[in-house]
C-alpha cells in the first residue's frame, strides 16, 4: 500500500480550536405569563403585587421578588 506523503506546511498550520458557545440567554416572561403558570400558581397575588406590567421578567426575577415580598434572603 502506498503511504501518504507528509506535507510539512500542514504541520506547521495550528488547529483551530472549537469556537466557545455564547452563554444562552434566559427565557423572559410577561407578568401575564408568569401569573399564568402553574409554577406560581401557589404565588399568582405575590407576582400581580410585586411585578410591573410593562416589563419581562426571568424566573429567577420573578422567584426573587416573591423572596423579597416574603423577607426572605435572596442569594
Amino acid at each position: 500500500m502506498a503511504r501518504p506523503k507528509n506535507n510539512p506546511a500542514e504541520a506547521l498550520e495550528p488547529t483551530a480550536a472549537p469556537a466557545p458557545e455564547p452563554p444562552k440567554a434566559e427565557a423572559m416572561f410577561t407578568k401575564a405569563q408568569l401569573i399564568g403558570s402553574k409554577h406560581f400558581q401557589h404565588r399568582r397575588d405575590v407576582i400581580r403585587a410585586m411585578l410591573d406590567d410593562d416589563k419581562r421578567y426571568t424566573i429567577k426575577q420573578a422567584q426573587a421578588a416573591i423572596d423579597e415580598f416574603f423577607g426572605k434572603k435572596v442569594q
